[in-house]
């Protein structure tokens, strides 16, 4: 399909056409510069915003499936018009999607639900972390190291007021529950995406281990240096199966691959 573009005097009023047109694909209810055929400029704003919402629901699968048709499209439009692209790319844009959603759409869209904004940051994490080009080496063998360890770069840690990670058609809840959901997402050496529901303990651990992360595996990391004595016999008996578990799994690796995976 072609859009006739009427004769101009020059390269500046070229510009202004193109700037004017652009505007009107973003939002149709912005005026179509004179001379165009509106007919075929409407065809052609439909198509790009089609194409964004392809895009964007396949970057955002389950957002996409749990808000009604009409309030996905209304978001689409509403990210295309306002939003200022920094990049090309398709993934790029999908990423902007959820900071916009983050940063600008909910005091422009008070229909939407609260979960849409948590929903979509977790949902991009898992395709931002398989896109990742950090890769960790060989499986390691042997016991837990007693060295120093740190975090993996391809660990992504998130607290959420909603159980972004159970909603479904049929489980929305009406509101937040009482405690955030701890959420651990992460690439292991299968390069396979996987997430864990995390415990207040583990929870504690990776948090020590986000601020200070060349902190060894010892108790110092996940305890304060005063602890109640019932309390802190109670976590020495539970921290090193936690540390060893998060060994294997991938989420905690040594000093020197992290090092290596910069």
């Amino acid at each position: 399909m072609r859009v006739s573009v009427p004769p101009v005097a020059g390269l500046a009023e070229l510009q202004a056409l193109q700037r004017d047109f652009a505007a009107y694909l973003r939002d149709p209810a912005r005026p179509l510069p004179a001379g165009l055929d509106p007919a075929a400029a409407a065809i052609y704003a439909q198509l790009f915003r089609r194409n964004l919402s392809s895009l964007l629901g396949a970057a955002y699968p389950m957002l996409r499936r749990l808000l009604p048709p009409a309030q996905w499209q209304l978001l689409v439009a509403r990210f295309y018009a306002q939003q200022r692209y920094t990049t090309p790319l398709f993934p790029g844009i999908a990423g902007e999607f959820a900071r916009w959603l983050a940063e600008a759409a909910p005091a422009d869209s008070p229909a939407m639900p609260d979960w849409v904004a948590e929903l979509a940051d977790w949902e991009w994490l898992e395709g931002d972390l398989a896109r990742s080009p950090a890769r960790l080496g060989p499986s390691p063998t042997g016991p837990l190291p007693r060295g120093p360890l740190a975090l993996s770069p391809l660990v992504r840690r998130r607290r959420y007021r909603w159980p972004v990670h159970r909603l479904a058609p049929e489980a929305i809840p009406a509101r937040p529950p009482a405690q955030p959901s701890e959420l651990l997402m992460w690439r292991d050496r299968g390069q396979a995406v996987r997430f864990l529901a995390l415990s207040p303990l583990a929870a504690q651990l990776l948090a020590r281990l986000e601020q200070r992360p060349h902190a060894a595996a010892a108790l110092g990391v996940v305890l304060p240096a005063q602890q109640p004595a019932g309390l802190r016999a109670l976590l020495e008996r539970h921290l090193p199966p936690l540390l060893e578990w998060l060994w294997r799994q991938d989420v905690l690796i040594t000093l020197e691959e992290a090092e290596a995976c910069r």
